[in-house]
């Protein structure tokens, strides 16, 4: 099978033909699939067979987004960005444009291509095999998956698209067994794509980092690291290149000799000095007879991804290439992090000096400080911030992130955190203007103190990048998962000590309000978690007390074997339950401290690569401002200059600020290098797969 090509089945170059073979290929697979599987594809899939391409292209869009989000949502610009349309609009794929066109005529734009030009056949074919492969995946066929995986391109992306589909068919399964098959089926080909990447990173590191950052139009424009991080691909992430991609990223055109302590010391002496000393005393990149051998700087877009330096910057003037460094300082990730680190601890002491000594009524002040000024103009523009870069990535389709995490609980509860500081602070800043009552000041003054608490919690986020603490902050997040578990059973162990306690020995003591109920019911038992037994001592005095009648004395007796009992429920099994199932949890991310941290690190990584210059609020409006002037520029030349031919390989400087965190080529040539070096170095170790799957076959049939 390994030397069989899969495209022998369709006639030369006829698409219909195509759009028939594989019709009938889902109507045959759906009607001779087993129940079990039928059931799954249902309810992922919908309704098999399928009458149409276009319904079949609909139905695949909604299978691969149930799992994938907005991933495959992105248009594919392939083509050499020739033509709008490609198969993928209407042959199943899972990266269709959004723009919908008829169908006759995609069929005769595509009939004229591969007439006209021979070239874009061998481009149509590729996405046939794509297509070819991903119905072996979704049919379950993984042995006819590893078949077309030696043909198909991009073997590293459609390796763990198979691994994310097969680890969502095991959450999906009801039986034990098949949850085992699937998950052995995910972790075989997440195997198959960490060692694709090792292979290509043996050969070439700087080409195989590339690999990884690169944009692929055969899937939508995705790139293997989104695919990874969105389905956790432990095995993937935990590899050499990923490490060695994200450094190459963090340190941008910065040479990677920064990380050094000493070159350290000098970055810290730039900073201060707002980079103008920058150029010449921080190291850069530099074009040697090494990088001549790999992807050149303008291959590479500037709307995303380019560490590379341009060898002509040697030959510059000196003045021309200050400013250029002084540039690429500022847009350096780490001085973007370094920046804005600054800037929050100065806006964490202004809002803590503002809070303990500044907060006056309006009355007695009617001119509030300045440093009440600075703490709204700094919330305004991190809040302007944050949601420009919820929209930048949705436009980017770069949300591989959004709701990763595993526990509902937790994906709600990270949301309201990230909402909560803004929302509490807009709060108390209602209160604080809209009366002059001295009630309502101290109600925004609570408000304002609750804020700063989460804002000084979130500080936590700049040492996710740490090795040693970040993994350290996962634990905390997991142990918060399992103290929910727990909470109802203590709520109850309370609820009914409180409630039998106060019926027998504070019998129409307790005020019928909620401050009464609260107080008496709720918050006394709330302390025994801790020791403070503030029952025993009233207990002993009801007991020992002369003027105590007998039927008091048998309810306080009877109190004291309830506070025994509960005691020993809450103080020793539920805290020494929840005690091991947090010290189960601290291992659990320990084992794995490597694949967390590199998760973790990636998110940094790039929050702070595709934020804009000047990134340290307030400044940022400064950007926020240009931006946007930027942006309804852009807009107005597209409309007023629709008729003319656009410029090639023109990036506006709007998404030039607004970067994407990926590898943009700009010719379709850098594709053609980059999806030959991967099918290079990893056909060797494809076929060897097959080969000893074919011995595997032949044994067993011997022994059979």
């Amino acid at each position: 099978m390994a030397g069989f090509d899969p495209l022998t089945l369709i006639e030369k170059d006829d698409i219909s033909s195509y759009e028939k073979f594989i019709l009938d290929l889902y109507a045959k697979t759906s009607a001779a699939m087993n129940t079990s599987h039928k059931n799954r594809i249902t309810k992922l899939f919908g309704r098999l067979p399928l009458k149409s391409i276009r319904e079949l292209n609909d139905k695949l869009n909604k299978f691969v987004g149930s799992f994938f989000g907005s991933i495959y949502s992105c248009e594919d610009d392939s083509f050499n960005n020739r033509i709008k349309i490609d198969l993928s609009n209407h042959v199943c794929t899972c990266c269709r444009s959004h723009e919908h066109i008829e169908n006759d005529y995609e069929l005769t734009t595509i009939h004229k291509i591969i007439t006209n030009d021979p070239i874009d056949i061998t481009h149509m074919k590729h996405r046939m095999l794509r297509d070819l492969f991903l119905w072996s995946i979704f049919m379950d066929m993984p042995e006819m998956a590893k078949v077309l995986l030696l043909h198909v391109q991009s073997r590293i992306c459609v390796a763990l698209i198979a691994s994310a589909i097969f680890k969502q068919y095991s959450k999906l399964s009801q039986t034990i067994d098949l949850k085992g098959k699937y998950l052995t089926q995910s972790f075989e080909f997440e195997t198959y794509a960490a060692m694709f990447i090792d292979k290509c990173y043996k050969y070439n590191e700087k080409r195989a980092c590339e690999l990884l950052l690169r944009q692929i139009p055969l899937f939508g424009n995705i790139t293997c690291m989104q695919i990874a991080i969105s389905s956790e691909s432990d095995k993937l992430v935990k590899t050499a290149c990923f490490h060695e991609t994200l450094n190459q990223v963090w340190y941008d055109k910065l040479s990677l000799t920064n990380s050094h302590i000493s070159a350290k010391l000098l970055q810290i002496l730039s900073i201060l000095t707002f980079g103008l000393i920058a150029p010449w005393i921080i190291s850069y990149r530099k074009e040697n007879q090494e990088s001549l051998n790999n992807t050149k700087d303008d291959a590479l877009s500037e709307e995303g991804i380019n560490y590379y330096v341009d060898e002509q910057n040697s030959n510059e003037e000196k003045r021309t290439n200050y400013w250029k460094r002084f540039r690429y300082f500022h847009e350096n990730p780490l001085i973007k992090m370094s920046y804005h680190f600054i800037s929050y601890v100065w806006f964490l002491l202004v809002f803590s000096y503002m809070m303990l000594y500044r907060l006056d009524a309006l009355n007695t002040c009617p001119i509030p400080h300045w440093t009440e000024f600075y703490v709204i103009i700094t919330v305004s523009t991190m809040f302007c911030e944050e949601a420009r870069r919820l929209y930048h990535e949705y436009v980017t389709r770069m949300t591989e992130r959004w709701g990763s995490t595993s526990s509902t609980i937790l994906t709600v509860l990270s949301n309201v955190f990230y909402i909560m500081p803004y929302f509490l602070f807009y709060l108390g800043f209602a209160f604080r203007y809209g009366s002059y009552d001295e009630y309502l000041l101290s109600t925004a003054r609570i408000i304002w103190a609750l804020d700063l608490e989460l804002w000084y919690l979130r500080s936590l986020k700049f040492v996710f990048a740490l090795r040693f603490l970040g993994p350290k902050l996962f634990m905390l997040k997991n142990m918060l998962r399992d103290l929910f578990a727990f909470v109802y059973m203590i709520f109850i162990a309370m609820t009914a000590y409180g409630v039998v306690s106060r019926a027998l020995i504070l019998y129409r003591q307790v005020s019928f309000t909620s401050h009464g109920i609260f107080s008496q019911i709720f918050y006394d038992p709330y302390w025994f978690i801790y020791g403070e037994v503030s029952d025993k001592d009233l207990l002993e005095e009801i007991v020992n007390s002369n003027s105590s009648t007998t039927g008091n004395v048998a309810q306080a007796i009877a109190t004291h074997v309830l506070l025994a009992f509960h005691m020993l429920l809450i103080n020793i099994l539920l805290l020494s339950l929840i005690t091991a199932v947090f010290t189960h949890s601290i291992d659990e991310v320990r084992e794995n401290t490597e694949f967390y941290w590199r998760y973790q690190r990636y998110a940094f990584v790039r929050e702070y690569f595709e934020r804009l210059p000047l990134s340290c609020p307030p400044l940022i409006v400064i950007s926020h401002i240009v931006l946007l002037f930027l942006t309804i520029r852009r807009i107005c030349h597209s409309i007023l200059c629709r008729n003319q031919a656009p410029i090639e390989n023109h990036v506006p400087l709007s998404k030039k600020l607004a970067r994407v965190f990926k590898m943009i080529p700009t010719n379709d040539s850098q594709n053609k290098q980059w999806d030959s070096f991967e099918n290079a170095a990893t056909h060797s170790y494809i076929r060897s797969i097959l080969e000893k799957n074919k011995n595997k076959d032949t044994l067993s049939t011997s022994h059979g």
